[in-house]
């Protein structure tokens, strides 16, 4: 159906754009309506506009004033709809159809501004033009987003950044909006560096994230948020934004405003400014690490190894560090039934007591003060220097990483070529059942290889224990007792006994030592015999 319409006739518009559309602006979409309206010699009705919304089956927002259009239309309060193209009401081919049925029901006309012309759904050849261009609308969708995985592939193999900016970078880009290199920035790139310094140096995360709140540095979300903020008042500001949504854009934005301000660190913030691969300048890809990346890490590849070896130590606890009290939490087991042991008040007293069999009791002062003395002791041996002796070797841990990385980095290309249809699914098959079992073998080769690191806090103990264990917090001072003792378990006092017997204490181990405690305190009682 072409021509113009009868003078008077209400003309509704819908415009719509989404982020990674290159098509015209809403803004432009809604001018070159009321153009339209102004030359047909129609009404201007209601403006309905979603921008920065996809209209594909990859969507994952909400178009709201499309459901508002949907919403009027049923209520029968529509006579024209204007459109730039089809494809700004839906890519979605079963949505597309199922609006057509909608606008034939209600004899509701379109007019396609691209098209010039009005069609009525009611006319079976307008049904079908408009039909075709929502099959071609969906086709365009599914390529659109075949490019978009081919190139997210590509650059992943050649080590471009993706997704989210992290905390410590910044991207140049050239005057064309294209990505150029993704570089250090300077402040956060600092902090970044201090964060992997006091972690090495034995610094608890929790602490480094009560310093960091205290000098009001700004969380890596604060920014991201405050983006968001900016973009939803400069959109509501645009003379194409109804009423209703302004409204909505600006009580998002102050929303988002208070939860940046809100925003403090924690320790998961710290522990991710030290192990998240491109930190270390690797490129991840499908979680996976698959080699270098196109930019240059803020840590070099030996401290990443030291950080990773002790941020990922299964035998680190992961209680508050900062609210630790008793410097033997988590260490100290029952002899009875090997359960952890927790303070409670008894008769008065802190004491530990066991979680299990609650059999075992002991004083936290009593307790603490003798095994403290006994590594300090240790520590005054002449061969203390080996106690803190690393297993392991940072260039075999490196080798086995480099590894891990090159098998991974080999299977995503495989995937890559499967996904592109050129190679078959059998040879795709075959290459990957041998090449899964080397990686969990390169993976339990880089996990062995890995050695925590001991702080620099702890080795200066070295020389002069009794006087620099004061100078270590709660949290120092039991890892350096946890890295000693390998063993700390306390039996249940004597029937009749008040005071404490380090007999207790026998079934305590150091760490490298197939002896007790009990079967040392023997052998020396022995030899003074």
């Amino acid at each position: 159906m072409s021509g113009n319409i009868t003078v008077m006739t209400v003309a509704d518009i819908y415009g719509r754009k989404s982020t990674d559309d290159r098509g015209k602006s809403v803004a432009d979409q809604l001018t070159e309506a009321q153009e339209a309206i102004q030359d047909q010699g129609w009404t201007l009705g209601r403006v309905f506009s979603d921008d920065n919304r996809s209209a594909s089956r990859f969507a994952r927002k909400k178009r709201e004033d499309f459901a508002e259009l949907l919403a009027h239309i049923e209520s029968g309060g529509c006579e024209l709809l204007i459109l730039w193209e089809s494809s700004r009401g839906s890519r979605k081919l079963a949505e597309w159809a199922g609006f057509l049925d909608l606008i034939r029901e209600r004899g509701v006309l379109i007019y396609i501004v691209s098209h010039g012309r009005t069609y009525d759904c009611r006319i079976g050849r307008d049904w079908k033009i408009l039909a075709t261009d929502g099959v071609d609308a969906h086709a365009e969708s599914n390529l659109i987003s075949d490019r978009a995985l081919r190139g997210k592939r590509r650059g992943a193999a050649a080590g471009k950044p993706a997704g989210k900016l992290q905390f410590g970078f910044r991207r140049v880009y050239n005057d064309a909006g294209e990505f150029v290199e993704q570089v250090e920035h300077p402040e956060q790139a600092a902090l970044v560096r201090e964060a992997a310094r006091r972690v090495l140096a034995g610094e608890a995360c929790n602490a480094i994230a009560a310093d960091f709140n205290a000098r009001g540095i700004l969380t890596p979300r604060y920014e991201p948020l405050m983006a968001r903020v900016r973009r939803n008042r400069e959109e509501a500001a645009l003379p194409s934004t109804s009423a209703a949504q302004r409204a909505e854009l600006l009580a998002e934005a102050e929303t988002w405003e208070k939860q940046a301000a809100g925003l403090r660190w924690d320790l998961t913030q710290i522990k991710r400014l030290c192990v998240m691969p491109a930190y270390a300048g690797l490129r991840v890809h499908q979680g996976q690490v698959i080699g270098k990346a196109g930019w240059k890490g803020i840590h070099d590849e030996a401290t990443y190894a030291k950080l990773l070896a002790r941020l990922t130590d299964p035998k680190r606890r992961t209680q508050r560090d900062s609210a630790l009290k008793h410097v033997l939490s988590g260490l100290i087991r029952c002899a009875l039934c090997a359960s952890d042991m927790r303070v409670l008040k008894n008769r008065g007293y802190l004491c530990y007591t066991c979680k299990g069999c609650m059999k075992t009791s002991v004083r936290t002062v009593t307790v603490e003060g003798f095994v403290e003395e006994l590594v300090l002791a240790r520590l005054e041996r002449d061969d203390a220097a080996d106690l803190f002796a690393s297993p392991g070797s940072d260039d075999k841990a490196a080798e086995a990483r480099r590894e891990l990385e090159e098998l991974n980095g080999q299977l995503a290309e495989w995937k890559a070529l499967a996904k592109a249809r050129k190679v078959s699914p059998a040879s795709f098959a075959e290459f990957e059942a041998d090449l899964l079992p080397q990686i969990e073998a390169a993976e339990v080769r880089a996990k062995a290889a890995r050695v925590a690191p001991v702080p620099e806090t702890i080795r200066k103990l070295i020389g002069a224990p009794r006087k620099r264990w004061p100078e270590l917090t709660v949290y120092q001072r039991r890892e350096a007792i946890g890295l000693l003792v390998v063993e700390l378990k306390v039996g249940p006092v004597g029937r009749g006994r008040r005071i404490f017997d380090p007999a207790r204490l026998g079934a305590s181990r150091w760490t490298g030592d197939a002896l007790t405690w009990a079967e040392h305190w023997a052998a020396e009682f022995r030899a003074r015999a």
